[in-house]
């Protein structure tokens, strides 16, 4: 019996190492985008560089907005929208942000804080009851709001599971507090490390934030974030479904057929997966379908750069916009303050967390923002507060550099 379970192992180690290897050569082998200037003089080398990267389809189409003190100073669109159709992108064009949703889940959360309907050490058991977690040992554990909003919460995250929880456009949109109860189960609600020691990335604490909202207000998640957030700003092109004028003002999403998630559909999914989810494969290039995921509060959101850019200058202003009040300037100063204070990084990857927004440093400069990344696509929001700059980036490819992307832009003189 133990030679069995030594070969049993083996073989194990074995298809782990192998799938390690697999994702390692698709990444090497994955198109390279090129590289951004070292010096950028006008706004014209920075069209010709987005215009390179989009005529090289890494990514295929890209949609721009950067703000300087309020206002618009660069809103522009490169490529194709749908590279086998021929259409192009435009300064119009919707993009899936994926884990920028986060922001605005966390906005809401203290929208909530602000009014007194919780607070931040509130435990999650105390708006969930029935959401136990427990340690590695089977103890029950404690996780807070708090801990929650900072990805300090020891929750895991959802890969390679929340690859699949995607539905095609047309399919019916789950409630957050049902999904919660019949998909976050399990091995999901073992944590990872203590509460509250350190903090570790995972969409499952924005998707229980996500029902928290709907305890406290009674409201769903998307209705609460359309009548307190979007509504109020004019957002009218985001959504959590889109209607049939924005289905036709949304990017294809794609992804090169050499590519690291395709890689991750061969090792944890399966054959129909690319027959349910893909249109066509053109040029070297994966063409999905229209795509939802499941879990909104972490991922949901849709929208174009420029109504990106006017959600991030709302806390670049300290929480106003246009007259309309979204957060107190305190509560703005409570998002931005990195919860592990130790010296920043200097990549988006090597970041700290504040409550939602993440923080780390380009070029010397503190930067507040998130990016996001899911089938097909791939965004940032940035602000630069020393400079008053906002920049929101869409592209229809997951693989989007946004350390040299963001380099770039953040560098150039904005007047």
């Amino acid at each position: 019996m133990k030679k069995l379970f030594i070969f049993t192992g083996k073989i194990i180690a074995g298809i782990i190492i192998l799938s390690g290897i697999i994702l390692l050569g698709l990444y090497l082998a994955m198109p390279k985008s090129p590289a951004p200037p070292k010096i950028i003089n006008n706004t014209g080398e920075i069209d010709d560089y987005f215009k390179k990267i989009t005529d090289n389809q890494t990514p295929p189409a890209i949609s721009i907005t950067v703000l300087k003190k309020g206002d618009t100073v660069y809103s522009k669109a490169f490529g194709y929208a749908d590279g086998p159709e021929k259409i192009p992108a435009d300064t119009g064009t919707i993009y899936p942000w994926w884990s920028v949703t986060k922001i605005f889940t966390a906005t809401a959360i203290m929208q909530l804080y602000e009014k007194g309907k919780l607070s931040l050490n509130d435990p999650l058991k105390k708006y969930i009851p029935d959401f136990e977690v427990r340690d590695k040992n089977g103890v029950e554990k404690t996780i807070t709001i708090h801990q929650l909003l900072t990805h300090s919460s020891g929750l895991k995250d959802l890969m390679p599971d929340g690859l699949f929880w995607i539905r095609l456009a047309g399919k019916p949109k789950p409630n957050q507090t049902d999904f919660l109860k019949k998909k976050i189960t399990g091995k999901f609600r073992i944590l990872k490390f203590e509460p509250g020691t350190k903090a570790s990335y995972t969409n499952i604490g924005y998707i229980a934030l996500g029902v928290v909202i709907e305890a406290i207000t009674g409201m769903e998640y998307e209705e609460y974030i359309f009548k307190n957030i979007l509504n109020p700003l004019n957002m009218n092109n985001t959504s959590f479904v889109r209607n049939k004028e924005q289905q036709a003002k949304t990017a294809i999403g794609s992804n090169p057929v050499i590519n690291i998630f395709t890689g991750l559909l061969c090792v944890f999914g399966n054959k129909d997966i690319f027959k349910t989810y893909t249109r066509e494969t053109s040029n070297r290039r994966i063409w999905f379908k229209p795509l939802y995921t499941d879990y909104t509060p972490s991922t949901g959101l849709s929208g174009t750069s420029e109504e990106m850019a006017r959600f991030a200058q709302v806390f670049l202003q300290g929480g106003v916009f246009k007259g309309q009040h979204i957060l107190n300037r305190e509560t703005v100063t409570m998002m931005f303050t990195p919860y592990n204070l130790d010296e920043l990084g200097k990549s988006y990857n090597d970041e700290k967390y504040g409550l939602g927004w993440k923080v780390w440093k380009v070029n010397d400069r503190i930067v507040y923002g998130h990016g996001g990344g899911g089938p097909g696509f791939g965004a940032l929001l940035a602000i630069i507060p020393e400079r008053k700059l906002v920049i929101a980036i869409n592209a229809n490819d997951t693989n989007i550099n946004r350390d040299e992307l963001l380099r770039m832009l953040a560098s150039f003189k904005w007047e």
